[in-house]
């Protein structure tokens, strides 16, 4: 069987398998998986499933820390991925893209961009103020990374303050954005008092990872010279 039919069921099949083999931790195979649907989608530039293809490959790269891949194939979703046919997709997506680049350490003006597309697109669609409250934290963690520390501080509180509609592991990444801001102002018993606050969720939403990190800030503050 063969033609555009064979070919978005492919793709769609194949994004299925993506994003399971990414779910189950399997990087390396999901990689490889995507490398063989991009060359599906060279041979078939118009599918209707390009732009989610595209951002999973995409997810797959920055989650293997190919983070030149990632961006590039994020750039490519969103050239495939139209607002006007699906504008909570396209709000999502660049929700999504915004959070994947800024933990990558990616803060350019496309981040950005992908921010402000977000932040449009929410205003028009709605949304739960959940899904409000985790843009605002996207943008607060790219004003944290961007040195902007004291609009970071006011985003944040205004988080925090709503922090029971939040998962605890979306909670967590507040406390610990918060702490990082007070702390790059000059509060450092309000940041060692929200980075334990952001370990102690971490750790109850098993980020142990993430967990050791605030605990390493938090040294840093209370044992500058150590």
């Amino acid at each position: 069987m063969t033609g555009p039919d064979h070919t978005e069921v492919a793709v769609e099949a194949m994004n299925a398998l993506i994003a399971a083999l990414a779910e189950s931790g399997l990087l390396p195979e999901a990689w490889k998986e995507s490398l063989l649907l991009d060359d599906l989608l060279k041979q078939d530039r118009d599918n209707k499933y390009a732009g989610q293809s595209y951002w999973a490959i995409g997810n797959v790269a920055f989650l293997l820390d190919r983070i030149s891949d990632g961006v590039a194939y994020h750039q490519l979703a969103a050239k495939n991925l139209s607002p006007t046919n699906d504008l909570d997709l396209w709000a999502h997506f660049n929700r999504a893209s915004a959070s994947l680049r800024l933990t990558a350490g990616v803060t350019g003006p496309e981040t950005l961009e992908c921010i402000e597309r977000a932040e449009l697109a929410a205003s028009i669609v709605g949304g739960t103020e959940r899904d409000r409250l985790e843009l605002k934290l996207t943008r607060a963690q790219w004003l944290v990374l961007t040195e902007q520390f004291e609009m970071a501080v006011s985003h944040l509180n205004a988080i925090i303050e709503r922090e029971e509609l939040l998962a605890s592991h979306v909670a967590a990444q507040a406390h610990f954005l918060l702490g990082q801001a007070l702390s790059a102002c000059g509060h450092e018993t309000d940041a060692v008092r929200h980075l334990t606050i952001g370990e102690e969720l971490f750790l109850a939403s098993g980020a142990e990872d993430r967990a050791s990190m605030a605990r390493g800030l938090i040294r840093s503050i209370e044992h500058p010279s150590a």
